[in-house]
């Protein structure tokens, strides 16, 4: 019944409402002590943000004593960047826009509290930074000596995101569900055990708010398709500390790449040909074409670990295909505009 991963159900059904691209674990990575940041440089696995390094740190920060950072590290601090803070979600459920006539729906829960968000307003920086700085990311990303233990497996270039935003609260439950036998049915969200807000039930021991049920119907949805968090109960100190990341804003890259038949030496020629003839012969390079080339980077295939549904690398094959830029860089925020221009799916 549940072939699609709910990460990516939740990530389809919750990304065009315009808060960001949602991530289906929000708690902070390792011991808990490392939150997403704006200015952090990762990939998505599962739903969960991995950062790699932060750019608005110093190499000598305590955020980079495990992994270290690229070669000619220079720290992301323009003059004229602005982070913004500001109160989002003040309602304490996110529903997808088509909650009810779907086949496949989400929902996102958060405690009453608004969401924090805060967003870097910079984008000429942050696109020129990652035009100079993208190799060494990439080559820090996949180079043995910095693996962690984080299982990077081959990241491609697209696999790579600056993190422009977050939207963070204290505590959260995720749900997600696909398939035509839930639609026009009715559902419940709760544990049995303490009553939330809005009928939010959760279990809020020791362990945390990890105990959500969800039925839809007389159907309960598997454990893996709806959780919450965090874990374990923040202390008395963390407690209104909103480091629970719902939703982060994120800049890609893609650059355009060239086929050969043979295989060239790297730096053998000029990165552009002149004209030629015709039929360019056996050695030339060709620019890769179709969507299936994948606008040209990602022409390996798709590797265990990326993210399965991305709708702004969609957007950076687009771009390379329809124009004939070098280099691509967009972000989840130009997605969003266009999903505004999108009106609601309507009941059947």
């Amino acid at each position: 019944m549940f072939s699609t991963k709910p990460w990516d159900v939740y990530v389809e059904e919750l990304l065009p409402i315009g808060y960001g691209h949602p991530l289906w674990s929000p708690e902070p990575i390792s011991t808990g002590s490392r939150e997403v940041l704006v200015g952090d440089v990762g990939w998505l696995k599962e739903g969960e943000f991995r950062a790699l390094f932060n750019t608005t740190r110093d190499e000598d920060d305590a955020i980079h004593q495990e992994l270290g950072v690229p070669r000619d590290f220079t720290v992301f601090s323009p003059s004229t960047a602005l982070i913004l803070r500001s109160d989002k979600i003040t309602a304490p459920m996110v529903f997808s826009r088509s909650i009810s006539a779907s086949e496949a729906q989400a929902e996102a829960s958060i405690d009453p509290r608004p969401g924090v968000a805060e967003d870097a307003m910079a984008k000429r920086h942050i696109v020129n930074y990652m035009r100079s700085n993208f190799d060494s990311w990439l080559e820090f990303a996949n180079a043995s000596n910095s693996a962690g233990g984080l299982d990077r497996r081959d990241l491609r270039p697209s696999d790579l995101l600056f993190v422009c935003g977050t939207l963070k609260t204290t505590q959260w439950a995720v749900a997600a569900f696909h398939g035509s036998e839930f639609r026009n049915k009715q559902g419940q969200i709760g544990s049995g055990r303490v009553q939330g807000p809005h009928g939010l039930e959760t279990r809020t021991g020791v362990e945390g708010f990890s105990g959500i049920q969800v039925h839809i119907g007389d159907t309960p949805l598997p454990d893996e398709w709806c959780k919450a968090g965090p874990a374990r109960r923040p202390t008395a100190e963390l407690e209104s500390h909103a480091n629970q990341c719902l939703f982060i804003h994120y800049y890609k890259m893609k650059r355009r790449f060239l086929l050969s038949v043979e295989p060239m030496l790297a730096a053998a020629g000029p990165d552009r040909l002149p004209p030629g003839p015709q039929d360019p012969g056996p050695d030339a390079k060709v620019p890769c074409q179709g969507a299936g080339a994948s606008a040209c980077d990602d022409h390996r295939k798709s590797h265990e670990g990326a993210e399965a549904y991305d709708p702004v690398s969609d957007l950076l094959d687009y771009i390379l295909l329809a124009s004939t830029a070098d280099i691509a860089i967009a972000s989840d925020l130009d997605l969003i505009t266009l999903f505004r221009r999108v009106p609601s799916r309507s009941s059947p």
